[in-house]
């Protein structure tokens, strides 16, 4: 059995790891994506070397491109206000559930109507959106410790209350227009950045996050 690998259309067998690396893109906004691949093709590498395939792992030891220091974004509260009014209709309600309820895109994505219980304030995560293929795809969350109910600060509770008017409790809460996973229509603000900033604003106001 033979063992090759492709990168930008170029094959390789295993020997030729170190210059058919050199064809992975690289670059400041590559580094992470870079070493992840890296680690990836090594774990690989390692499996083969376990079943006999090739004889050593020579992805180990390749010099990789140096990962960049995390970015440390955070919107202050006249900031985040800024930000909502410029997100359009279906990333206002996105924006504000990530921020002020502190929820991931994958779980606001994945949020059902069913799943709401304005009435008391609270939502109950039980499932998340995951993209794989070019497709999404609603499953449960990404772990158990992801399932868990979120306080809801009252200008959550209103936006939400319109927003889902008339839809049944198996309607995404922030559906796309064309009927598929909604996005926030964030610039150079990530969804991340909105949690990081939930757990800013929470400080902020006394809250306990241990």
């Amino acid at each position: 059995m033979s063992l090759e690998l492709t990168c930008g259309g170029r094959r390789s067998p295993p020997r030729r790891v170190p210059s058919w690396w050199g064809g992975y893109p690289v670059g400041e906004s590559n580094a992470l994506q870079t070493c992840l691949a890296h680690r990836i093709l090594a774990l690989v590498l390692d499996n083969a070397v376990a079943g006999g395939f090739v004889s050593i792992n020579v992805a180990r030891g390749v010099a990789l491109p140096a990962a960049t220091a995390p970015r440390d974004r955070i919107l202050t509260f006249s900031q985040f206000l800024s930000l909502t009014d410029t997100v359009g209709t279906t990333g206002h309600g996105q924006v504000l559930t990530m921020s002020l309820a502190g929820l991931r895109w994958s779980e606001v994505a994945g949020l059902k109507v069913g799943s709401l219980r304005l009435d008391a304030r609270r939502l109950n995560v039980v499932a998340a959106a995951t993209e794989a293929g070019g497709r999404v795809y609603i499953g449960p969350p990404k772990s158990e410790a992801s399932r868990r109910y979120v306080a809801l600060p009252r200008l959550i509770v209103d936006e939400l209350q319109t927003t889902i008017d008339g839809q049944g409790p198996e309607a995404l809460v922030f559906p796309a227009p064309e009927g598929g996973v909604g996005r926030a229509g964030l610039v150079d603000v990530t969804p991340h950045d909105l949690r990081r900033t939930f757990g800013s604003l929470a400080r902020a106001a006394g809250a306990d996050l241990r």
